[in-house]
Protein backbone atom coordinates (compact mmCIF):
# COMPACT_ATOMS: atom_id res chain seq x y z
CA UNK A 1 0.00 0.00 0.00
CA UNK A 2 1.42 3.01 -1.25
CA UNK A 3 2.32 5.99 1.62
CA UNK A 4 -0.11 8.14 2.67
CA UNK A 5 0.60 12.09 2.07
CA UNK A 6 0.81 14.31 4.77
CA UNK A 7 0.72 11.74 7.73
CA UNK A 8 2.86 13.53 10.27
CA UNK A 9 -0.15 16.56 10.26
CA UNK A 10 -2.52 14.39 11.89
CA UNK A 11 -0.33 11.53 13.83
CA UNK A 12 -0.21 14.34 16.85
CA UNK A 13 -3.99 14.25 17.50
CA UNK A 14 -4.37 10.53 17.18
CA UNK A 15 -3.97 8.77 20.62
CA UNK A 16 -0.42 6.76 21.19
CA UNK A 17 -1.71 3.50 21.06
CA UNK A 18 -3.92 3.58 17.85
CA UNK A 19 -2.88 5.51 14.86
CA UNK A 20 -5.11 5.97 11.64
CA UNK A 21 -2.64 5.29 8.98
CA UNK A 22 -0.68 2.62 10.47
CA UNK A 23 -3.94 0.69 11.09
CA UNK A 24 -4.70 1.23 7.75
CA UNK A 25 -1.24 0.14 6.62
CA UNK A 26 -1.56 -2.98 8.42
CA UNK A 27 -3.98 -4.64 6.20
CA UNK A 28 -5.26 -8.77 7.89
CA UNK A 29 -5.06 -10.13 4.33
CA UNK A 30 -3.75 -7.61 1.63
CA UNK A 31 -4.11 -10.85 -1.06
CA UNK A 32 -7.63 -11.85 -0.72
CA UNK A 33 -10.35 -10.53 -2.64
CA UNK A 34 -12.87 -12.24 -0.54
CA UNK A 35 -11.74 -13.76 2.72
CA UNK A 36 -13.37 -17.02 4.14
CA UNK A 37 -15.95 -16.83 6.84
CA UNK A 38 -14.05 -16.83 9.90
CA UNK A 39 -11.76 -13.76 8.80
CA UNK A 40 -14.83 -11.42 8.38
CA UNK A 41 -15.52 -11.13 11.96
CA UNK A 42 -11.86 -9.98 12.20
CA UNK A 43 -12.40 -7.11 9.21
CA UNK A 44 -15.90 -6.42 11.20
CA UNK A 45 -14.36 -5.60 14.02
CA UNK A 46 -11.19 -4.36 12.39
CA UNK A 47 -13.02 -1.62 10.07
CA UNK A 48 -15.41 -0.92 13.16
CA UNK A 49 -12.38 0.39 15.09
CA UNK A 50 -10.76 2.34 12.37
CA UNK A 51 -13.67 3.99 11.59
CA UNK A 52 -14.12 4.86 15.43
CA UNK A 53 -10.94 6.20 15.74
CA UNK A 54 -11.18 8.41 12.14
CA UNK A 55 -14.92 9.81 13.32
CA UNK A 56 -13.21 10.80 16.69
CA UNK A 57 -9.61 12.55 14.94
CA UNK A 58 -12.21 14.57 12.32
CA UNK A 59 -14.46 16.15 14.91
CA UNK A 60 -11.55 16.74 17.08
CA UNK A 61 -9.61 18.76 14.66
CA UNK A 62 -13.43 20.42 13.85
CA UNK A 63 -13.35 21.69 17.59
CA UNK A 64 -10.23 22.93 17.37
CA UNK A 65 -10.71 24.72 14.02
CA UNK A 66 -13.61 26.30 15.41
CA UNK A 67 -10.94 28.11 18.28
CA UNK A 68 -8.40 29.07 15.89
CA UNK A 69 -8.32 32.65 15.41
CA UNK A 70 -8.61 34.49 11.92
CA UNK A 71 -5.23 35.65 10.09
CA UNK A 72 -4.92 39.21 9.28
CA UNK A 73 -7.48 39.61 6.59
CA UNK A 74 -9.08 36.78 6.53
CA UNK A 75 -12.89 35.45 7.84
CA UNK A 76 -13.24 33.05 10.06
CA UNK A 77 -14.37 30.57 7.48
CA UNK A 78 -10.77 30.99 5.54
CA UNK A 79 -9.40 29.82 8.94
CA UNK A 80 -11.54 27.11 8.77
CA UNK A 81 -11.22 25.70 5.66
CA UNK A 82 -7.24 26.17 6.09
CA UNK A 83 -7.58 24.25 9.12
CA UNK A 84 -9.61 21.61 7.72
CA UNK A 85 -7.14 21.01 4.42
CA UNK A 86 -4.43 20.62 6.98
CA UNK A 87 -5.43 18.60 9.43
CA UNK A 88 -8.84 16.48 8.22
CA UNK A 89 -8.09 15.74 4.82
CA UNK A 90 -4.98 13.68 5.99
CA UNK A 91 -7.16 11.58 8.10
CA UNK A 92 -10.09 11.24 5.17
CA UNK A 93 -7.59 10.32 3.03
CA UNK A 94 -6.70 6.89 5.21
CA UNK A 95 -10.24 6.50 5.89
CA UNK A 96 -10.80 6.31 2.35
CA UNK A 97 -7.38 4.16 0.97
CA UNK A 98 -8.69 2.15 3.99
CA UNK A 99 -12.31 1.73 2.62
CA UNK A 100 -10.81 1.31 -0.85
CA UNK A 101 -9.19 -1.77 0.26
CA UNK A 102 -11.89 -3.69 2.26
CA UNK A 103 -14.91 -3.24 0.48
CA UNK A 104 -13.85 -6.26 -1.61
CA UNK A 105 -13.82 -8.47 1.58
CA UNK A 106 -16.90 -7.74 3.69
CA UNK A 107 -19.71 -10.12 3.77
CA UNK A 108 -21.75 -9.34 0.87
CA UNK A 109 -25.53 -7.67 1.84
CA UNK A 110 -23.92 -7.56 5.74
CA UNK A 111 -24.62 -4.54 7.69
CA UNK A 112 -20.75 -3.79 7.38
CA UNK A 113 -21.30 -4.18 3.10
CA UNK A 114 -24.24 -0.88 3.61
CA UNK A 115 -21.81 1.05 5.68
CA UNK A 116 -18.61 0.71 3.52
CA UNK A 117 -20.50 0.78 0.12
CA UNK A 118 -22.56 4.06 1.24
CA UNK A 119 -19.71 5.85 2.51
CA UNK A 120 -17.83 4.91 -0.53
CA UNK A 121 -20.73 6.13 -2.68
CA UNK A 122 -21.29 9.37 -0.78
CA UNK A 123 -18.18 10.60 -0.13
CA UNK A 124 -18.01 13.70 -2.68
CA UNK A 125 -20.64 14.50 -0.14
CA UNK A 126 -19.32 13.72 2.77
CA UNK A 127 -15.67 15.37 2.46
CA UNK A 128 -17.14 18.25 0.68
CA UNK A 129 -17.01 20.41 3.86
CA UNK A 130 -13.78 20.47 3.78
CA UNK A 131 -13.33 22.67 0.95
CA UNK A 132 -15.37 25.23 2.45
CA UNK A 133 -15.00 26.55 6.40
CA UNK A 134 -18.28 28.46 6.11
CA UNK A 135 -20.19 24.02 6.04
CA UNK A 136 -20.24 22.06 8.91
CA UNK A 137 -19.15 19.07 9.31
CA UNK A 138 -22.51 17.34 9.56
CA UNK A 139 -26.28 17.50 9.30
CA UNK A 140 -27.09 17.17 12.67
CA UNK A 141 -28.75 20.87 12.98
CA UNK A 142 -31.00 19.95 9.88
CA UNK A 143 -31.44 16.59 11.60
CA UNK A 144 -32.78 17.76 14.37
CA UNK A 145 -35.16 20.17 13.03
CA UNK A 146 -36.55 18.15 10.73
CA UNK A 147 -37.35 15.61 13.96
CA UNK A 148 -40.14 18.16 14.60
CA UNK A 149 -42.05 17.05 11.09
CA UNK A 150 -41.36 13.71 10.76
CA UNK A 151 -42.60 13.15 14.14
CA UNK A 152 -45.55 15.83 13.33
CA UNK A 153 -46.58 13.11 10.51
CA UNK A 154 -47.42 10.58 12.43
CA UNK A 155 -50.94 12.50 12.32
CA UNK A 156 -51.45 13.32 9.13
CA UNK A 157 -49.92 10.27 6.76
CA UNK A 158 -51.35 11.84 3.65
CA UNK A 159 -51.64 15.39 2.35
CA UNK A 160 -55.10 15.70 0.43
CA UNK A 161 -53.60 17.82 -2.40
CA UNK A 162 -49.82 18.97 -3.90
CA UNK A 163 -50.92 22.45 -3.29
CA UNK A 164 -51.48 21.38 0.91
CA UNK A 165 -48.27 19.70 0.74
CA UNK A 166 -46.43 22.64 -0.68
CA UNK A 167 -48.04 25.39 1.96
CA UNK A 168 -47.32 22.50 4.78
CA UNK A 169 -43.42 22.46 3.82
CA UNK A 170 -43.70 26.40 3.32
CA UNK A 171 -44.58 27.03 6.93
CA UNK A 172 -42.47 24.16 8.20
CA UNK A 173 -39.50 26.20 6.53
CA UNK A 174 -40.42 29.55 8.14
CA UNK A 175 -40.74 28.27 11.05
CA UNK A 176 -37.38 26.39 10.89
CA UNK A 177 -35.86 29.77 9.64
CA UNK A 178 -37.06 31.73 12.57
CA UNK A 179 -35.61 29.39 14.96
CA UNK A 180 -32.15 29.63 13.73
CA UNK A 181 -32.27 32.96 13.19
CA UNK A 182 -33.31 33.28 17.17
CA UNK A 183 -36.51 34.62 16.32
CA UNK A 184 -39.62 34.38 17.90
CA UNK A 185 -42.30 32.84 15.18
CA UNK A 186 -45.22 34.08 16.38
CA UNK A 187 -43.71 37.47 16.39
CA UNK A 188 -42.56 37.18 12.97
CA UNK A 189 -46.11 35.67 12.08
CA UNK A 190 -47.84 38.56 13.01
CA UNK A 191 -45.46 41.11 11.11
CA UNK A 192 -45.42 39.63 8.17
CA UNK A 193 -49.28 38.62 8.29
CA UNK A 194 -49.76 42.60 9.07
CA UNK A 195 -47.41 43.99 6.10
CA UNK A 196 -48.26 41.16 3.52
CA UNK A 197 -51.83 42.75 2.42
CA UNK A 198 -50.47 45.98 2.51
CA UNK A 199 -47.59 45.08 -0.60
CA UNK A 200 -48.72 44.97 -4.02
CA UNK A 201 -49.17 41.57 -5.69
CA UNK A 202 -45.43 41.57 -7.42
CA UNK A 203 -43.90 43.71 -5.03
CA UNK A 204 -40.41 42.40 -3.46
CA UNK A 205 -40.68 40.95 0.14
CA UNK A 206 -37.81 39.96 0.66
CA UNK A 207 -37.61 42.39 4.03
CA UNK A 208 -40.27 40.08 5.59
CA UNK A 209 -38.39 37.02 5.99
CA UNK A 210 -37.06 35.74 9.27
CA UNK A 211 -33.90 36.58 8.93
CA UNK A 212 -34.19 40.43 7.81
CA UNK A 213 -37.22 40.62 10.77
CA UNK A 214 -34.53 41.91 13.49
CA UNK A 215 -33.87 44.47 11.16
CA UNK A 216 -37.50 45.48 11.02
CA UNK A 217 -38.34 45.46 14.21
CA UNK A 218 -35.56 47.69 15.26
CA UNK A 219 -36.70 50.22 12.43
Amino acid sequence: MRKVAGREAFAQLIPPRINLVRAVRSDPNPNARRTSPGNFHQIRDKTAAIGTVAHEQLYRVERQAQGEAPQDGDTQADSIGRFRQKHSVPILNALKQWLDEVAPKVLPDSKLDDAVGYTLNQWARLTRYTEDGRMPIDNNLLERDIRIFATGRKSWLFSDTVGGARASAVIYSLMLTCRACGVEPFDWLRHALTELPQRAEHADIQDLLPFNFPKAAAA
